[in-house]
């Protein structure tokens, strides 16, 4: 079963320096971190300074959304990842912060 689209965020602003692990091991303390995909440029071998973190339960990243993160010196930004909705779903709207979202289901992993 695929967890739902709903746990992600995109972190940008990553150093060169900072590694899928070094996010992972940051991310942990707000819940469990389901994945992290780096992508990774082809010519370089390096990373292109951004990453998708999944965590298993939508109450996790909205704890890791609240939060003001710094690895190795670097200041991230962090952005919830906006599920694509189909026929059927329904939505509702949730405030994080200052933003407001609207959001197809909830996490049925807590």
């Amino acid at each position: 079963m695929a967890l739902p689209t709903l746990c992600k965020m995109f972190v940008g602003g990553i150093g060169p320096y900072t590694g899928d692990e070094d996010l992972r091991r940051h991310f942990r303390q707000f819940g469990y971190v389901a994945s992290v995909h780096m992508p990774i440029d082809r010519h370089t071998g390096r990373h292109h300074g951004f990453a998708f973190i999944q965590f298993t339960c939508l109450e996790h990243l909205i704890n890791a959304l609240a939060y003001r993160h710094t690895i190795h010196g670097h200041t991230l930004g962090t952005r919830l990842i906006e599920p694509r909705l189909s026929r059927g779903v329904t939505r509702y709207t949730t405030v994080i912060g200052n933003h407001i979202y609207r959001i197809g289901h909830n996490c049925t992993f807590c």
